[in-house]
């Protein structure tokens, strides 16, 4: 970004008698300054509307990299208490467990497995 504009020594005001051709050159220069005002402060505008482009730029990443800390912050906490879980496991109760379950799905294997073989010729 490069922002250009009017310098107090680029304004040549001149001597301040009534002559005419020292009225004319005063107005001329004048002109110029006024042409160097509104260019530095049209520089200006453009120079703070990069600002705050670049200003929402940064606030937009900052509020991703502090989403990315809170999710990675749960996911430590997630994974803490699922290592706990595993480690605190009571063995003779998850084996329990496991036969039951396995009992269970052999109970409805067999079900479907006799359920399947229906038809209703086999009725009639």
């Amino acid at each position: 970004m490069q922002v250009t504009g009017a310098r107090f020594d680029d304004i040549n005001v001149g001597p301040t008698v009534t002559d005419p051709v020292t009225e004319a050159n005063f107005q001329s220069t004048q002109a110029t300054y006024d042409h160097l005002i509104g260019a530095s402060l049209a520089n200006l505008d453009n120079a703070q509307e990069s600002i705050l482009r670049t200003q929402t730029e940064i606030g937009g990443r900052m509020n991703q990299l502090e989403s990315t800390g809170d999710f990675l912050e749960n996911s430590s906490l997630y994974a803490k208490d699922l290592r706990s879980q595993l480690q605190d496991v009571d063995y003779a109760e998850a084996i329990s467990n496991l036969s039951f379950q396995s009992f269970v799905l052999q109970a409805a294997q067999q079900s479907f497995a006799q359920t399947s073989q229906l038809s209703l010729f086999d009725r009639l």
